[in-house]
């Protein structure tokens, strides 16, 4: 599917790149450092993924690209550091609307570097794909999540109870942040 959206998105001490297969070491070695953050949020986290899981998880990404599916980003720092993932996915080409996900390796936290994703990417979504609507969505006790959607002027459009699972199994509310056009 052409759908226009670019390979790369240069920002504040920050490059996304379209992520693929050859991403999965580097990918890999920012999850084995932060797996201890991730897998209570990311389902994919528990148990912890292997180097071949990873591989699958960055070569699925390029195809998901091509097909419109899900549009993956690789996070990396100026000197080539993989800070982490950010991607637009539950793409409904019909509105058209997105929802922005995102993962930020430990080293890198609260350093601005999802909000500088998620500002990068959702940009793009307006600009680039002519989106009417960005999402993000996040358990109500992620924190940093809620102040990334609040600096980017997302608002706050309600709370799903009991919406998603958490990695062990246990349900958690969910809150919902939009930009639209």
């Amino acid at each position: 599917m052409r759908h226009g959206a670019p390979v790369e998105l240069l920002g504040e001490g920050i490059v996304l790149q379209r992520t693929v297969w050859s991403d999965a070491e580097r990918v890999f070695e920012a999850i084995l450092e932060s797996n201890e953050i991730l897998y209570p949020r990311m389902r994919w986290a528990l148990p912890i993924p292997s180097f071949e899981k990873t591989a699958v998880s960055c070569h699925d990404a390029e195809e998901q690209w091509d097909r419109g599916e899900t549009l993956n980003y690789t996070i990396w720092s100026a000197d080539g550091e993989c800070l982490g993932r950010c991607s637009l996915h539950h793409i409904d080409w019909g509105v058209p609307k997105f929802e922005v996900g995102y993962w930020v390796r430990s080293s890198a936290q609260r350093k601005g570097i999802a909000t500088e994703a998620t500002r990068l990417i959702a940009s793009m979504a307006f600009e680039a794909l002519e989106a009417k609507r960005v999402s993000l969505w996040c358990a109500v006790d992620n924190v940093g999540s809620r102040r990334v959607a609040e600096k980017l002027g997302f608002l706050h459009e309600g709370r799903f109870r009991n919406d998603e699972v958490d990695a062990l199994g246990r349900p958690v509310d969910m809150e919902i942040f939009a930009l639209v056009r």
